[in-house]
């Protein structure tokens, strides 16, 4: 069901990686992802998913809230997987290409890799947190006359968005569902034409939550001041220098790895 779904959920913690400054984390996982596409070879990949998997057992974040980023990509890297094996060069094993299984293996797993990196950033890092840090890293273009903070704003509300949504789907959905509505029978055309009925609602509630917000950001006087204050303002501590260090020296130690 789509109330599965817990992108962009926020778990409150007190362990190292809850403590790192946000703006840390997020140049992490711009480094992270970056290098991802640097590695091809299974034995670096391989490492650093093992890594990536036991990095919630020392966060004290329960393994089944990654879950969903772990299955909402396999059917993305299942599908990019049986294209590569398909129809990529020799040699082949029964009509399968030995190097497209490779090649779409190492995709799909790049493609876990990063979803549950993102995962864990939204499950250890506040919303607030999150746009302050999107702010300040976006500054620089400010200089160039674009509007960052609404960028940085844009960008939070975005993320905190998704799983608003979902619960407001799973509950036109049960509701269309209580008066009638069968979404599972008949020809697959007449199913899509129904999907209307959710839809509809859907953007209506879409529309009504973009004017509730509007008007909180209104009355609360966004935009009135060019430097805003804060209530926690982000400090940049010897930890996150250490961290950032570690987490950059560990991907360019697989990159080495993978051209020796």
């Amino acid at each position: 069901m789509l109330g599965s779904l817990v992108y962009s959920q926020f778990l409150p913690g007190n362990s190292w990686l809850h403590k790192l400054d946000p703006r840390c984390k997020l140049t992490l996982l711009a480094g992270l992802t970056v290098g991802l596409f640097y590695l091809h070879k299974p034995h670096p990949q391989l490492s650093l998913f093992a890594l990536i998997c036991l990095l919630p057992l020392s966060v004290g974040v329960p393994t089944k809230m990654l879950r969903p980023a772990f299955l909402g990509v396999l059917p993305l890297g299942l599908l990019t997987l049986s294209f590569q094996a398909g129809w990529g060069p020799p040699p082949h094993w029964h009509h399968l290409s030995l190097s497209g299984l490779e090649e779409g293996g190492s995709l799909a797993l790049r493609l876990l890799e990063l979803a549950m990196l993102a995962q864990l950033l939204a499950l250890t890092t506040s919303p607030i947190g999150l746009c302050d840090a999107a702010e300040q890293i976006l500054a620089p273009l400010g200089k160039l006359g674009l509007p960052y903070r609404d960028l940085a704003l844009a960008f939070t509300i975005a993320w905190r968005f998704i799983p608003v949504l979902a619960q407001e789907s799973e509950r036109l959905l049960k509701a269309q569902i209580s008066r009638g509505a069968a979404w599972e029978e008949g020809a697959w055309h007449r199913r899509l034409m129904t999907l209307t009925a959710l839809l509809t609602p859907l953007m209506i509630r879409c529309f009504r939550y973009a004017e509730e917000l509007a008007v909180a950001l209104e009355a609360r006087g966004y935009g009135q001041t060019g430097r805003p204050t804060r209530l926690h303002p982000l400090r940049w501590r010897l930890a996150d220098s250490l961290a950032l260090l570690c987490g950059l020296s560990l991907m360019l130690g697989l990159i080495a790895w993978e051209r020796y």
